[in-house]
């Protein structure tokens, strides 16, 4: 990969990985989700086609535009609960047999995280699993800034075997809304990144 690419790489998946995590009441995710509209309008997002680019734009900008306890409201839905989740955010949910947080993937991930020399933080989405979709893909942004060289065996291995699966969940989930635009964004900037790089997701079965 050269640098501009992992630079690209890098910003998008942190950018995306944050809004994942955080309840978009708070003044920085406001702004953030603004500004991504606003990138989307002047077509400065570097992956996705112009169709996916445009849909994604169109939601994100509508849904910056809610209430912001409406907005609030659908994120607690979506990834706080209490109640079932329509589009779990954890990898082991679709990866492992029980489709249980905290399960077989989450840990071959931490151990891949730890023989790679990958320090295991909270300070980024708290305590959620190390599977969560908004701390996998901040680690994505990370893994092209600092160890390139992993990006495609991290996609490969660990993110796209069920991210497709989960974004598109996540999009019937929440027709209509900012999350489901953020779903469509990140489908498309993933789908750029891996056809950059001639990744394809290993073969492992899912449960959902």
């Amino acid at each position: 990969m050269n640098e501009s690419f992992n630079e690209a790489v890098a910003s998008c998946s942190v950018i995306l990985g944050s809004l994942y995590l955080q309840d978009p009441r708070k003044d920085d995710v406001r702004k953030a989700i603004v500004s991504l509209g606003e990138a989307l309008d002047r077509e400065e997002w570097p992956f996705g086609g112009e169709r996916e680019l445009r849909d994604a734009s169109k939601l994100i900008g509508e849904g910056a535009a809610v209430p912001i306890e409406d907005l609030g409201d659908e994120y607690k839905r979506l990834f706080v609960g209490p109640g079932h989740f329509e589009a779990p955010a954890w990898g082991s949910v679709y990866l492992d047999p029980d489709e249980v947080v905290f399960g077989n993937s989450n840990l071959e991930l931490c151990q891949w995280m730890r023989r790679s020399g990958i320090e295991i933080r909270e300070s980024e989405g708290g305590r959620e699993p190390a599977d969560h979709i908004g701390k996998m893909l901040v680690l994505l942004g990370w893994l092209a800034e600092n160890k390139p060289h992993l990006v495609a065996e991290y996609l490969s291995d660990h993110l796209m075997p069920w991210a497709p699966r989960y974004l598109e969940l996540l999009g019937e989930a929440s027709p209509g809304t900012l999350y489901c635009g953020l779903a469509k964004l990140t489908a498309a900037t993933l789908d750029g990144v891996t056809s950059e790089l001639g990744v394809s997701a290993s073969e492992k079965r899912l449960y959902r």
